[in-house]
């Protein structure tokens, strides 16, 4: 598979003045939507994850937001 190779053997190169540790934080907390790629000035890649992060991450992370609320008005209401 052409496109996995391509992937795997590419490497990660940071501007001098962009710290990795940065990098990591950022791909570990916000990988999902590319941000980290963003940083380090791989705009067409971090657009991509963007985009693709926002559409099917974004969704799920809504509705589990909503029930969470949801819940904590219930149990303000018992409470009450």
């Amino acid at each position: 598979m052409k496109l996995i190779d391509d992937l795997k053997s590419k490497d990660v190169t940071l501007p001098a003045d962009k710290p990795a540790l940065v990098y990591v934080l950022l791909a570990v907390f916000l990988g999902a939507y590319g941000v980290h790629n963003l940083w380090a000035g791989n705009a067409d890649k971090g657009k991509a994850q963007l985009i693709i992060g926002f559409c099917c991450c974004a969704p799920i992370v809504y509705i589990t937001a909503l029930l969470d609320i949801a819940n904590l008005i219930e149990s303000l209401r018992k409470k009450a």
